[in-house]
Order: structure tokens, then C-alpha cells, then sequence
């Protein structure tokens, strides 16, 4: 067979696998000649390994030399050689080795080698990746070979360290068996593998069936399989320590031992912690190590584990002998070996940091790229640490990755006097197998000290992973580093950019699946749909590339996710319009694209649910157990538990972007949301969810249909999307401002016009033509409403709809879109009523009824921004004031609306200041003045109320006031009893609201406001 033709052989499918049991001989043998050979084949035999001596400092180095058809990989350890390979690969033979794909069929017969010598050495002595997470999110239920390919890439990357917890809960389970648990205690207390990482992080335990014994034991020996391959690469496992978590009964069946409950973790109960000075600990350790050596020989590691993993109690517990003793049972069981600790939610503390041996730890600052902890916590003391990103969030698809400040900022710290024992670098996605770029600059960036020419870098990236340099693939490249790529800066949030909407639990105001991540899209959604354009655009000969493939369909994936985020407002604003028809014709929409992204998603493999259910499928050895693990891996991308689990917020936290799960589970969520939406009725969620976990039906894991016609589907579906011709209406007395702003990058919204429509007798005047609307830009106009002569108000504030309907073209397609505005009739507040605003506010009396339509930031502190209909000097000692909040626009979760206290309501900085107050989103709020200064200072919360709520504020002495709620007007919950110093003898008393918002107008309506 030719050179070019085997190699292209090997290589169709992207990632080499070869058959589990076909590997050639120079393939099948271990160290770095054998992971370059599962590359490359038999032309592996073209290259020569050499030890080379470590750097001065004792960091690794590589050289790369030769001559044509005999290339020289010189490291000064393995890890060395095998980044040295890397590197050869991408920077003299244009080639690519990724996580997706691979690019390996072009190379010459004879392989090339560097004019002259290339000597790189690296400044960080730990480089490690993955998150204990990632074996939860992304590998729980691989096999062999999909192993192999990880590992080839870890070594590859230049990785030194990555976790290694498969098959380790054998090791506990032993220990179990050993302290007195049954064979069954013990696997009901070990969660499914797909849970794992959380029970060992001590957050829960197993709340499904119990763990097979024998599934346990396969995942044994394929960890130990993994772990002697990733020696024999130079990666070092990070494996597991004990730290002392045990069963919640532990402490009933050793009575007299210290053993610290540790709470809840949400809706889990966390395992309990025994005390780690404790002589059992020790006892208990040391069989743990045994059975961990037993099952796990071969020595090379390093442990893991952290107390008070987000939560946890410390009880009685002393860190600094706490964390002494733990480490010295891991250096009995292991002498030298490192203690992996994570800068995450309070850790590490410096308490038990000053007990430590800092020479055998290292602490990973997971988010250093946007929230670093080692400028808040003096460098950890220091203790060696290391400088990396997470970049996702459970595994979820998303588009994303900070490489400008990559770029800077590591760089920035390698040369910072601050940086302490800085150690090295880590990429900690909770998930894998996503944004293969990012993998790709980082494992260039361990051997730089300097930031690169990162639009020459992305450039070069894109021709070695493509094979060739296209001058559209170039740009759309250019286009994807200025957006998702494109981020910098430290902003203290998790790091990530938010998931899709089609993915979340319907809600018409979603803003994300996963609730822990962020809401707002850091970067223009118009600028990547060029990049979808300019992709599809390139020299047809890259659609051969699985690589461009794999990219094209990530990418046109984002805009259509990204679409969603246009489209879901103005579902909602066609729902709280009461425009049924176009809300039906929205949600029909809204469904269709999610069709679209299915099937968008099944022309890849990689993108399937399929293949993630048939990996757990293949890990049984009984079709029990098979349904089993179906279900674990089906329930750790929904419901990710139990109901209270799910329902306390975790449900969808590692959503997907994969057919199956998207075009079957998350369309059956949305169109059951929009019926119960239609009929009035609410849709039990977990229930779906645990359904659909337990369905046991297959999904196809082989792809279907062309990625190219799909993705150019997506952008003609878009570019004739009337959602990108934005409606938007706002009423100022009788006068509507109409905006038509065009979003849209694939053209102008031609021969625009605007109309108005109310209900009959309302005059809006006729329509308006705004001409064309250049991409980009905007059109203004405005009506004026005239109401009818004789109009009898039938509220105290009547609401008018309005509808602004807008008409244009994109190309020759007639389209319509249309925003909405209410205008607001009020009824005259009467005597002795009174009204005051420290905001824009409207107010409307009708006979016992009343209604605040109003704006306002907050109420707190030095920010008093509110409206009130208020009666004055009326409530004295003994008075109290009650009403009902019928209903309360959610402007905000913390928007208030309620009774408002003061000695002078007209003047802000007043004494006596309190009120009683719902909230759309937090209960039932007693905010009050604790120090006499006329501000806002204390708070008492009742959750669980909301609109219609009757709220009651007594005034019981002279500086003490009680607030209570109630649903029903029969059965009263006090929220709390407070001292507000300075009131006086008879008290300025109101209904107020304000909106929690400083661009959101909302209307509150009362019922009642009874002074007695």
C-alpha cells in the first residue's frame, strides 16, 4: 500500500482507531513510539527518541532535528518527547491532532524535518487537564480504545497530570466491607459512575439503584489499564486520597468517635467527615491505600480531594492537624506524591494550609482567568500552585474560550513578583471534548513565557487543521476570535458563556438551561453568523475535512442556539400581549428550530446522544445492568438526581446539544410548555425528565445527511428570519415611539412599514413607511392614541393594548413582525389620598382599588427610588395597616410592592422607615431602618409568597413593628418583629412599588388599604 494511501486509510474517519484487537505491533507497544505509531503508523518508524537533560531550573525541554525521513524528538522525559512530536506535527508537518478529529492523511512518505533545530523548554513543571468532573460529564462509561485516544492526546498536549478516578470505588467499597457494612450498604451508598465525582467530593451518595459488584471490577481493571498507560507516557494519575468521608451512620456505629455530619449539598445529604485526628482515621486510611495499591499497583501518583467541596460543616474539626494527618497517611501510602488541592468555593483555608507539608501539595486556582484567588489569598501561602481555566460548565456544548487572556495573562503571571511558588498551568473543563481549539493554543502556550500573534496563531490553526490556507476559513476564523474565542479580562463569573435556550426548562423568560451559568451572550450573535457565512463559503475541497466538517457544525449549532435568544422574548411578548395567533405561529417556529438544530446535530456522530447512551450501554454485561446505566447516563444530562435534587435548581446543569436528546426530549418539553401555556394548566417537569430517563429506547449513533447542506439550511432559514426585524413600542401619555431596529447581517429589511392597532374606538392614525432598513440600523416613528370621547375608566388604571406591526422584505419574502406597549388610563386619586414619586411613576384610584405603574433601582441603602399613594400622619401605636397585592409585574425577582412606613413620606432621609413587601422571585420581605439614619439597613424574609398575598404591618409600640402575610386572608405567617428607632407620634403610611429595575416600568395593582 502507498504512503499516502495507507495513511489516508488509517485516518478517514478523522481520530484514528484501529480495531481493539488488530493493533500492528509498533502500535500495540506502550511509551511514546507506541502512542506516535497509533498515529501514524508504521511511519513511526521514521522517527528517533532521545533523552535529552532537563533545563537549569530542572524543568522539561524537547529539541526536534533531522533530516527528511529521520526526524530526532529529543525530551528530557517522556511527556517531553511526546509534546515534541506535537509540536513537530503542527509547526513543520502541517498537521493536527485534536479530541474530534484528526489531520494526519497528507504527510509525505518521507516525513519532513525543521531546517535547523527547534529547542523549546517549558516554564511550568505541572501542566494538567481535566476537572474530576470531566469523568462524570464526558468518560464515565468509555471503553478501551475511546480511552486510548484521550491519552495518546493527553501525552501528546504535553499534559504531566490528569484525574484518574475510574474504577477507585473498589477501593472503598473493600473498605466498607471491612469496617462491617453488607455487600449491599456499601453499593447502595456508591452512586453510577456518571455521579461519581460528586460522591467523591463528598457532596452525596447514591440515591438510584445500587452499583453491580461486577461493574465496579471491570471499571477497576480498565482503570488501572489507563493508569499504567498514562505512566508509561510520562502522565502522572491523579488518583483519589481518603479524606474521612463515611456513611451518615457511621458515627451510630462507633460511638465515641468523632465524626462531623456535613450537612446538605442542595437537596443532598452530604456524607459525614470523620475527624482526621481521629486513630480510626489512620486505621481506616491505611486500608483504604492498601485496597487502592492492590487494586492500582505501579506507584507513579498523586492524590486528590478537598474538605468542604461548596458547603460542608467544620464542626470541631482543627485544619491544620485535620489536613496534617491526611497527608501523612498519603505519603505512607505513597512517599513523595502530590496533594492536588482546587482554589474553589472557600478552599483552600488557610488554617489547614499552615499544618501542610507545602513541598508535596499544589493548588489548582481553577478559574484564574476570570476570578483568580491567588491575588486574594497572598498565593496561596506558598504553596505551589498552578494558573488555569475551566472554560465549561457540566460538559455543555457551547462555544467559548478566552484565548486573548490566555494569551496575556499567563504570561503576565509567569513574570508577576506576587506569583508565589507558581507551578504551572491546568485547562479544567468540566467537560471534555468541546472547543478543540482551546486544547490546541494551551498546549502551544506550556513551552511560551511570551503571548503570541494570536490572529496569526488562529490563522495558522486554521490551515493546519483544514490542510490548507483558505482565505474564507481565514476569515471566519478572524471572526470567531474577535466573539466566542475572543474574551479577556477578569469578571469574577463562572467561566463560560451561557448554554441554549431550546436546551432549558421551558420558561418564556429563560436565560439560560444550566441556572449556575450566565445569561447574557458575552459578544455579537451577528458577528459568528458571518462566520457561519464565510465558513460555508470556503473551497469546496475542505468539505472532505472531518475537521472542517466538525467546525461548521459547531459553529452554524451556536447561531442557532444564539437565534433563540432573539426569539424567546418575543414569545413572550406575544403571550403577555394576549396575541394568541402570533404566539402560536412563534411557538410552531420555535419548535421548528429545534428541529433544524436535530438535524443538524445528527450529521456527526459526535454530536449524537446516541453514541453517549450506546458507550453506556457497552459497559454492561447484562441487560439489566444495561438498562441501568442507560438510565444514569440519561439522568445526569436532565434531571441530575432525585425530584428535590432537580427541583432545587441542578436539573439540565450539563445539558447537550446532541440529536436525540434535543429533536425528541427538549421539542417534547417545549410543545407539552406551549399547550399547558394555551390551556392553563402547569407541567409536572421532573416527572418528564424521569420519564424520558427511563424510556430505554435506542437513538441512532450513526450520522445522516450532508453538514454542509444542513449548516447553509440554518443560514438561509435565518437570513429570511423576520425575528432580526426588531418591533419595539413604548407609550409616553398618548404619544408611541415605534423602533424598528435590523439585526440582521444577511440584508437590509426593505420597503419597511409601521401601523398601529388598538381596540375599536381608539384612533392610531394610518400606517407609516419607513423606508429601508440598512443592516445595522434602526427607524423611528411615532403615533399618537386618541381615546374615545366619553371613554368611562373601568379600573383604576385601565391598560390598553397596542400593537406596532411592522411589514418589509428581506430580498422578495413579505414579512411581518410586532412589538406590543399597553397604554395607561389612570382613575384620579382622591382624598385623602395623596401621591409622591422618587422615580417615574403613574397612579390610578379606583373606589377601593388602587394601581402604581412605576420604575425604581431598589430600596436599600442610600437608594430610595419608589411611588406611593399614601394617607398622612395616620398610623399611631397600636395601628396597623393591611391590603391585598392582587398582582405585581415581574420586573425583577426583587421588585416590591406593599406598605411603606415613614414619618414623612415626601422625604427621603426621614426616621421611622420600614415596609412589608412581595417580591415576584424572593417571598415576602420586612425591610426596615435599624440604626435611625433614614435608610434601609435590615431585612427579614418570609419565602414563599407571592402576588395575590394580603400583607398586614402593625405598629406595636412606639419603635417596634411586626409584618405578616397571608394567602388567604385567614391564616397569617409573621415574617418578623423589628425595632425601627425616631418614629413619630402618628406615622405617614402607603402603598408603594418599585420595579428592582433601572430600564423596566412595571404595574402593581391593591385591593384595600385599611388603616385601623
Amino acid at each position: 500500500m502507498r504512503r499516502r494511501t495507507f495513511l489516508r486509510a488509517a485516518a478517514a474517519a478523522g481520530a484514528l482507531a484501529w480495531p481493539a484487537n488488530g493493533l500492528p505491533a509498533h502500535a500495540a507497544s506502550g511509551g511514546v513510539r507506541g502512542m506516535i505509531a497509533r498515529y501514524l503508523g508504521p511511519a513511526a518508524g521514521q522517527f528517533e527518541l532521545r533523552t535529552l537533560p532537563a533545563a537549569a531550573n530542572g524543568l522539561d525541554r524537547f529539541q526536534i532535528s533531522g533530516r527528511p525521513g529521520h526526524v530526532v524528538l529529543a525530551g528530557s522525559s517522556p511527556i517531553a518527547q511526546a509534546a515534541a512530536f506535537n509540536w513537530w506535527l503542527k509547526h513543520v508537518a502541517n498537521g493536527h491532532i485534536s479530541w474530534d478529529y484528526n489531520r494526519l492523511d497528507h504527510l509525505p512518505a518521507l516525513l519532513p524535518a525543521p531546517a535547523t533545530p527547534i529547542t523549546l523548554s517549558s516554564p511550568h513543571r505541572i501542566r494538567l487537564q481535566g476537572n474530576v468532573c470531566w469523568l462524570g460529564y464526558t468518560s464515565p462509561y468509555w471503553d478501551w480504545d475511546r480511552w486510548q485516544q484521550e491519552i495518546d492526546y493527553f501525552a501528546a498536549s504535553g499534559y504531566t497530570h490528569v484525574p484518574m478516578y475510574i474504577g477507585h470505588e473498589l477501593a472503598y467499597y473493600q473498605l466498607l466491607l471491612d469496617i462491617g457494612y453488607s455487600d449491599q450498604q456499601a453499593r447502595s451508598w456508591i452512586p453510577l459512575p456518571a455521579h461519581q465525582p460528586w460522591w467523591w467530593f463528598d457532596n452525596m451518595s447514591n440515591f438510584a439503584e445500587p452499583i453491580p459488584l461486577d461493574l465496579m471490577r471491570r471499571r477497576a481493571e480498565l482503570g488501572n489499564r489507563i493508569a499504567e498507560r498514562m505512566r508509561e507516557l510520562g502522565v502522572t494519575p491523579v488518583v483519589p486520597g481518603f479524606l474521612g468521608f463515611v456513611p451518615t451512620d457511621f458515627g451510630q456505629r462507633h460511638p465515641g468517635v468523632d465524626v462531623i455530619p456535613q450537612g446538605n449539598w442542595g437537596a443532598y445529604v452530604r456524607p459525614s467527615l470523620l475527624n482526621p485526628v481521629e486513630p480510626l482515621y489512620r486505621q481506616l486510611a491505611d486500608d483504604f491505600y492498601r485496597q487502592q495499591d492492590r487494586l492500582f499497583p505501579g506507584g507513579q501518583r498523586a492524590y486528590g480531594g478537598d474538605f468542604f467541596q461548596e458547603g460542608g460543616q467544620v464542626g470541631d474539626l482543627d485544619l491544620a492537624a485535620a489536613g496534617a494527618s491526611v497527608q501523612r497517611a498519603m505519603q505512607a501510602a505513597s512517599p513523595g506524591a502530590l496533594w492536588m488541592l482546587q482554589a474553589w468555593s472557600g478552599n483552600p483555608r488557610q488554617q489547614m494550609m499552615a499544618g501542610l507539608d507545602l513541598s508535596t501539595v499544589f493548588v489548582l486556582d481553577l478559574q484564574a482567568d476570570v476570578d483568580p484567588q491567588w491575588t486574594k489569598l497572598d498565593a496561596f501561602w506558598g504553596a505551589p500552585w498552578t494558573w488555569g481555566t475551566i472554560s465549561n460548565a457540566g460538559g455543555t456544548v457551547v462555544l467559548y474560550g478566552r484565548l486573548p487572556a490566555i494569551n496575556t495573562e499567563l504570561p503576565a503571571v509567569l513574570a508577576d513578583p506576587r506569583r508565589g511558588a507558581l507551578a504551572g498551568v491546568h485547562f479544567a473543563p468540566e467537560g471534555n471534548d468541546t472547543n478543540p481549539v482551546l486544547g490546541d493554543f494551551l498546549s502551544d502556550m506550556f513551552w511560551r513565557s511570551q503571548p503570541v500573534d494570536l490572529p496569526a496563531w488562529i490563522s495558522d490553526y486554521a490551515a493546519r487543521r483544514y490542510g490548507r490556507r483558505d482565505p474564507e476559513a481565514d476569515a471566519a476564523w478572524q471572526l470567531l476570535l474577535a466573539t466566542a474565542y475572543g474574551m479577556s479580562g477578569n469578571t469574577g463569573n463562572v467561566d463560560t458563556a451561557p448554554d441554549s435556550l431550546f436546551n432549558a426548562q421551558p420558561s418564556l423568560t429563560a436565560t439560560s438551561a444550566d441556572i449556575y451559568v450566565t445569561g447574557v451572550l458575552p459578544y455579537d450573535p451577528g458577528q459568528l453568523q458571518l462566520a457561519l457565512r464565510r465558513l460555508l463559503a470556503a473551497d469546496p475541497s475542505l468539505r472532505r475535512e472531518a475537521t472542517y466538517r466538525y467546525d461548521l457544525l459547531d459553529v452554524a449549532r451556536q447561531v442557532l442556539d444564539n437565534a433563540g435568544r432573539t426569539l424567546l422574548p418575543q414569545l413572550n411578548e406575544a403571550f403577555l400581549a394576549g396575541d394568541r395567533t402570533r404566539f402560536r405561529a412563534l411557538a410552531d417556529h420555535w419548535l421548528d428550530l429545534i428541529t433544524l438544530q436535530d438535524n443538524l446535530l445528527g450529521t456527526d456522530a459526535r454530536f449524537m446522544v446516541g453514541t453517549w447512551l450506546d458507550h453506556a450501554r457497552r459497559s454492561a454485561s447484562t441487560p439489566a445492568e444495561a438498562a441501568l446505566l442507560d438510565y444514569n447516563a440519561r439522568d445526569i444530562l436532565t434531571a441530575w438526581g432525585n425530584r428535590a435534587v432537580s427541583d432545587a435548581g441542578l436539573h439540565d446543569y450539563a445539558n447537550r446539544d446532541w440529536q436525540g436528546l434535543v429533536g425528541d426530549h427538549y421539542r417534547h418539553r417545549w410543545a407539552l410548555f406551549f399547550d399547558s401555556l394555551e390551556r392553563g394548566t402547569t407541567v409536572d417537569w421532573f416527572a418528564v425528565n424521569d420519564a424520558w430517563n427511563r424510556r430505554g429506547n435506542t437513538y441512532p449513533s450513526t450520522p445522516t445527511g450532508d453538514t454542509h447542506q444542513v449548516a447553509s439550511r440554518v443560514w438561509r432559514t435565518l437570513a429570511a428570519d423576520p425575528m432580526f426585524a426588531r418591533v419595539t413600542a413604548a407609550v409616553s401619555g398618548s404619544r408611541v415611539d415605534v423602533t424598528v431596529a435590523n439585526t440582521n447581517v444577511a440584508g437590509v429589511a426593505r420597503r419597511t412599514t409601521v401601523s398601529l392597532s388598538a381596540p375599536d374606538g381608539f384612533d392610531t392614525g394610518g400606517p407609516v413607511n419607513l423606508g429601508d432598513v440598512a443592516t445595522g440600523g434602526s427607524a423611528h416613528t411615532a403615533f399618537t392614541v386618541r381615546v374615545p370621547s366619553g371613554y368611562v375608566v373601568k379600573t383604576a388604571m385601565d391598560r390598553i393594548p397596542i400593537t406596532a406591526t411592522a411589514r418589509f422584505g428581506y430580498g422578495a419574502t413579505a414579512l411581518t413582525n410586532a412589538g406590543y406597549a399597553e397604554l395607561l388610563i389612570p382613575a384620579p386619586v382622591q382624598p385623602p389620598y395623596r401621591t409622591v414619586t422618587f422615580t417615574t411613576s403613574v397612579f390610578g384610584q379606583k373606589d377601593n382599588s388602587f394601581a402604581i405603574y412605576t420604575g425604581g433601582a431598589d430600596m436599600w441603602g442610600g437608594i430610595n427610588e419608589f411611588g406611593t399613594i399614601y394617607r398622612p400622619a395616620t398610623l399611631a401605636v397600636g395601628g396597623s395597616v393591611t391590603t391585598e397585592v392582587t398582582a405585581q409585574a415581574n420586573t425583577g425577582p426583587w421588585a416590591r410592592a406593599g406598605i411603606v412606613i415613614r414619618d414623612d413620606l415626601t422625604t427621603n432621609g426621614t426616621a421611622g422607615y420600614l415596609t412589608l413587601a412581595l417580591t415576584p422571585g424572593n417571598g415576602c420581605l420586612l425591610s426596615y431602618d435599624g440604626n435611625g439614619d433614614g435608610e434601609l439597613d435590615g431585612l427579614v424574609i418570609a419565602p414563599g409568597f407571592a402576588a395575590p398575598s394580603q400583607l398586614r404591618l402593625t405598629r406595636t409600640g412606639p419603635t417596634t413593628y411586626t409584618g405578616t402575610c397571608s394567602h388567604d386572608g385567614t391564616t397569617w405567617t409573621t415574617v418578623g418583629s423589628v425595632t425601627v428607632p425616631g418614629g413619630g407620634a402618628a406615622q405617614d403610611v402607603g402603598l408603594f412599588a418599585e420595579a428592582a429595575s433601572t430600564t423596566t416600568m412595571g404595574l402593581v395593582r391593591f385591593s384595600g388599604f385599611t388603616v385601623t
